[in-house]
């Protein structure tokens, strides 16, 4: 049960507009009441806009009649076009009784019950798309007044208010309700399509292997764009990386695991690309991080260091002793490579057109032709194609 008691936010609106049951309280129909009451007495002591008078050009006439209200709805009652869908009709109705319960209206609060009953009853009326230009959706509520008396077709069984005053008519169709609750529609739209966008662009990454350097603290500062910090935290969540990313420097430098940079010197222990340990470490880092990225490498400094470290390994038998032995291939290395690859969880399918490249271990020159294939201490690069 929604309740709308003039503090609903986006998110009510667009419960009710998707069918969502609505209460209104009872301290709001209170209060409705007494500004009912308090507006009777100053109408009667002083003109008012709209009760007392016309409306318009016709604002200094006095008008005592109780059929003005029944007129003034009438006339505003004009649209044209295709149909509004029923959505956008139930987010004008939540509006609209949400703004009346605020009590600042005036209204007989027998139209908060109205309202009410038509929403969850979907006795919707017609909405149609071109109505009046001015500083409130006037057609469309006049409409919506004229349905709940019974003078328009609802969608259902609705039964009908009897014909209002002018205490009731200009206050209840001087709104933007229907803008408004379209607007609150286009807004939780957008808001959906943001967060798939970025379960989009963090699968994208992972498939990719973006450099997960972009997303820390300090690159997310640099950016000059707004929003930059709030779409980076929403990523690296996802992604499951830290602020502090371990990826490869923006100096093209080696990044936190340790694999060769931009300048193509080999890796830690001394051959190229043949493991990610700090400078003078000749442990077999590499493997261990490679054997734990199997199973966790769902980070991209984790699945980095798992690819370079099993594309590495086979060069050395001596430090990957305890990896399977279909690893342990006499093939050239591309063979030993792209075996080691698919045991670490790579998405990209072999073999494929071009040079490979195993991130922090080289290129594989020639995969079509495994007598021929070599590794060559280049800097990281991306898949071809």
């Amino acid at each position: 049960m929604i309740e709308l008691g003039g503090s609903a936010g986006l998110a009510d609106v667009v419960a009710a507009a998707d069918g969502g049951r609505v209460r209104v309280p009872d301290t709001a129909v209170d209060a409705v009441g007494r500004a009912h009451e308090l507006t009777r007495r100053l109408s009667a002591e002083v003109p008012t806009y709209g009760r007392t008078t016309g409306v318009g050009a016709n604002k200094t006439a006095a008008v005592d009649d109780d059929a003005h209200g029944l007129r003034l709805l009438r006339s505003h009652a004009v649209d044209a076009g295709p149909e509004l869908p029923e959505r956008a009709v139930r987010a004008m109705l939540a509006v609209r009784l949400n703004q009346l319960c605020a009590g600042g209206s005036g209204v007989d609060p027998a139209v908060l019950h109205a309202l009410e009953g038509m929403l969850n009853g979907n006795t919707l009326p017609t909405v149609r798309v071109h109505a009046s230009i001015g500083t409130g959706d006037l057609g469309a509520l006049a409409g919506t007044a004229l349905t709940l008396m019974g003078e328009r077709p609802a969608a259902g069984p609705l039964e009908p208010m009897a014909p209002w005053g002018s205490d009731s008519a200009l206050p209840f169709i001087s709104s933007n309700a229907l803008t408004i609750g379209r607007t609150c529609l286009v807004v939780d739209a957008l808001d959906r399509l943001d967060r798939a966008a970025a379960v989009v662009y963090a699968l994208s990454f992972r498939a990719l292997d973006g450099n997960p350097s972009v997303l820390s603290a300090a690159a997310v500062r640099a950016a000059a764009a707004p929003g930059v910090v709030t779409v980076a935290e929403r990523v690296r969540r996802l992604l499951a990386v830290p602020a502090a990313s371990g990826g490869s420097g923006a100096s093209g430098g080696p990044g936190a695991s340790g694999g060769p940079g931009a300048s193509g010197e080999p890796g830690a222990s001394g051959e190229p690309g043949a493991g990610p340990g700090p400078p003078g470490s000749r442990t077999p880092t590499g493997c261990a991080r490679s054997r734990s990225a199997r199973a966790l490498s769902h980070t991209p400094s984790a699945s980095w260091a798992g690819w370079r470290g099993a594309c590495s390994a086979p060069r050395r038998r001596t430090r990957c002793s305890t990896w399977p032995a279909r690893l342990w291939s006499t093939t050239a290395p591309s063979t030993r490579c792209r075996s080691a690859w698919r045991s670490t969880g790579a998405i990209s399918p072999w073999p494929r057109p071009g040079p490979l490249c195993c991130p922090g271990s080289g290129c594989i020159t020639s995969p079509a032709s495994p007598g021929s294939g070599r590794f060559s201490p280049r800097a990281r690069t991306a898949l071809p194609g």
